[in-house]
């Protein structure tokens, strides 16, 4: 077939090329084909106008900006969610190099736990971190609800891979989500109005403000509390109001969680319970974090594992901090952990029995070396 030649005026005006001008035109072709002493054929030219057409598209992804995920927590400033919000962000930016913008919305400002989750199993929200309410999404996430089963942060590290990959995950997908981390939220206490938890007596009648994860309400009620869950559209101003009309005797919050909501100027005192280690999860929905880009895929993936170490230093650091801090404003008690490991061990075999590889959990958070410590010192 005989080469045509282009129609440079046509071109430059970026109008179809006309090939109708037999001189051909040397402006049109390419430096690199004319040093090569080629000719453009028709075929050619159509390799040429496509690799333009691409070098199009890609500048029009360019100006379309970054690829946005939105963030979303219930946690208050300064809690742990939002201290780990913020890193993610910042760690994933600073790897995609400008590819993503991941915008984070805390404080419940998208809704409340139950909401954010429902919206993320959806795709309406990129990624959420949870908590508690993961047990009641599936049975397998209220391990951690399970008291005195997890002693030490140095244990979660040993085992939080296989269970991540053994139960969580799979668990997460069978909900329709993607669990991609999980985070050091710190271990869980009891703020009280009118007397401290020194014994598992202590919480016979008592109203107890816990939050929404099955296994948590079964562990106080056990212990005779009246155990209530919070109300995750209920305001931080209306659950002070409860604890100051006497409506409610104590709540169950980490450390973190006494300081950023300030618990501690109507409620005089705090019991180290340490009953539960509370894991943060990040998670994303299955559907929605398949379809992002292979590339953004594994760097969240990888951000998100990168937290988890991480996490677990600034909880452990922020409880100590925390702890000093509020020696001067409440009243501060230890309390007997075998007795409240004692009266707990029905819980464990309830576990077993009601949740899908509940045994299996058990056995690899079960941390012999603590449980001795505990036998031994009481605490």
């Amino acid at each position: 077939m005989r080469a045509m030649p282009v129609n440079c005026e046509s071109l430059q005006r970026g109008q179809p090329t006309i090939f109708n001008d037999r001189r051909g035109c040397n402006a049109a072709t390419p430096p690199l084909l004319m040093s090569a002493g080629l000719r453009l054929t028709g075929l050619s030219m159509r390799v040429v106008l496509a690799f333009v057409l691409l070098c199009f598209s890609a500048l029009a992804a360019l100006a379309q900006g970054p690829q946005r995920l939105v963030l979303a927590h219930a946690g208050e400033a300064n809690s742990m969610q939002a201290v780990a919000a913020e890193e993610f962000a910042k760690r994933l930016q600073a790897r995609l190099a400008g590819k993503v913008a991941v915008e984070v919305f805390g404080a419940g400002a998208l809704g409340n736990e139950n909401f954010i989750v429902q919206k993320v199993r959806d795709g309406d929200i990129d990624l959420v971190i949870a908590t508690a309410i993961m047990s009641s999404i599936s049975g397998e996430f209220g391990a951690f609800e399970l008291p005195y089963l997890v002693l030490s942060r140095e244990h979660v590290a040993k085992v939080r891979d296989e269970l991540l990959r053994a139960h969580f995950e799979p668990a997460g997908r069978r909900a329709g989500l993607e669990v991609l981390a999980l985070w050091d939220d710190g271990f869980r206490h009891v703020t009280m109005t009118r007397k401290p938890i020194v014994s598992p007596r202590d919480f016979d009648d008592i109203t107890l403000q816990v939050p929404q994860g099955e296994w948590r309400l079964r562990l106080f009620r056990s212990l005779g509390a009246n155990a209530t869950p919070q109300d995750n559209a209920m305001k931080l101003s209306d659950a002070r109001k409860l604890v100051q009309l006497g409506v409610v005797d104590g709540r169950e919050m980490s450390l973190s969680q006494i300081e950023s909501t300030k618990f501690f100027e109507i409620q005089p005192h705090l019991s180290l319970t340490r009953h539960v280690f509370a894991p943060m999860y990040l998670i994303s929905g299955a559907a929605k974090f398949a379809a992002l880009p292979a590339d953004v895929q594994i760097a969240v993936k990888t951000v998100a594992r990168e937290l988890q170490d991480w996490t677990a230093r600034v909880s452990a650091a922020k409880e100590r901090a925390i702890l000093a801090s509020l020696q001067s404003k409440v009243k501060i008690n230890s309390i007997d952990q075998l007795d409240f490991l004692m009266v707990s061990l029905p819980i464990y075999q309830e576990f077993g029995q009601l949740v899908p590889e509940g045994k299996s959990i058990v056995r690899l958070l079960y941390d012999p070396t603590s449980f001795l410590q505990i036998a031994t010192t009481g605490r």
